[in-house]
């Protein structure tokens, strides 16, 4: 179970790296976006760093499925069939 926490001001630092981490792994200038709880300063939010990407096509993504699983982004097994959702721990 997560639970909210306090702000964390490096959020938006893990943030940054996690976007350049996706945009390596895909070879992209996608557009990257920090959403979510995390990204609004002074909110308790569940410590997890949701990014929002703007890509040209579903297609797109799913070409380079197997490029972004090998650096980790993980396909989430039931997801919507107008945009794909992509999980990394770090």
């Amino acid at each position: 179970m997560t639970v909210l926490v306090d702000h964390d001001p490096g959020w938006s630092d893990a943030f940054a790296r996690a976007a350049q981490h996706l945009l390596t792994a895909a070879d992209r200038t996608w557009t990257v976006e920090h959403i979510g709880s995390t990204s609004v300063p002074g909110l308790m939010a569940k410590p997890i760093i949701d990014l929002a990407v703007r890509v040209g096509s579903v297609a797109e993504v799913d070409d380079l499925r197997g490029q972004l699983a090998r650096a980790g982004w993980l396909a989430v097994r039931r997801q919507p069939v107008d945009h794909r959702v992509l999980v990394r721990e770090a």
